[in-house]
């Protein structure tokens, strides 16, 4: 089986794709103002909270969602990027019964005119 580490896929085309990662994450950050990512814990958001933190010197908050403890969450993995790249970390417990919770989701739908592209989006909307 092939390997698939950085020497499979070459050392200048990871170098070239990180710059492009860095380029695009510098073009985002606000400057001069606070930053916030939303941390699942994966791949994706740990590497952009990663990045935030390499550019960015004021404070970086993340949130991570938890649905309860019968549900499926990187939470321990969240937590451990929070803590290493030293940010403002909460996490939002959201659970059927949490009545207002609830009815803050079932608000944001109708005034979504764009459709979701991921879930995020609407945890986003939520958080605002």
């Amino acid at each position: 089986m092939p390997g698939v580490g950085l020497e499979a896929f070459g050392l200048d085309r990871f170098l070239a794709r990180l710059h492009r990662l860095e380029v695009a994450a510098r073009r985002r950050l606000p400057s001069g103002e606070p930053v916030g990512v939303f941390l699942s814990g994966g791949l994706d958001s740990s590497l952009v909270v990663a990045l935030a933190r390499q550019l960015q010197n004021g404070p970086i908050h993340t949130y991570s969602v938890s649905f309860g403890p019968e549900h499926a969450n990187e939470l321990p993995f969240s937590s451990l990027v929070a803590e290493h790249c030293r940010t403002i970390h909460r996490i939002v417990e959201v659970s059927p019964g949490d009545e207002t919770r609830r009815d803050r989701w079932r608000d944001l739908v109708p005034h979504n005119t764009q459709g979701f592209v991921h879930g995020f989006d609407l945890f986003r909307r939520f958080m605002a």
